[in-house]
């Protein structure tokens, strides 16, 4: 994130309270977008009008970081964002590397590796 000119950090999560959400709280001044902590991934169906916020939130950005998440690959794919911000290193293994979604290859797509320095 040092490497990317933002304003504002906003973040859009199902764990709120999570360290690593804690911990860029903290690092970025960021603001948690999300209304809810979903712990049962059973819960998703109880929540559909806050997740559908959560997606169109993400959607409306200019500059886009997004961790290693289906939800976040499609609302950045879907969104008209300059800037989208992933990890290439993201499932290289998948069906035994038949899908990679870390190398996604798109206008304004920049891939960036976890174990970079």
């Amino acid at each position: 994130m040092d490497k990317i000119n933002y304003d504002n950090v906003y973040i859009v999560t199902d764990e709120p309270n999570h360290k690593d959400i804690l911990f860029l709280i903290e690092k970025t001044n960021a603001k948690v977008f999300s209304e809810i902590d979903i712990i049962d991934r059973g819960e998703d169906k109880n929540y559909v009008n806050e997740i559908i916020k959560d997606f169109n939130f993400i959607r409306s950005f200019d500059k886009i970081l997004f961790s290693n998440s289906t939800f976040g690959w499609w609302a950045s794919i879907l969104s008209d964002a300059s800037e989208i911000y992933f990890n290439s290193d993201w499932q290289l293994r998948h069906k035994n590397g038949r899908v990679q979604l870390g190398k996604t290859n798109y206008k304004n797509w920049r891939g960036y590796s976890e174990t970079c320095n």
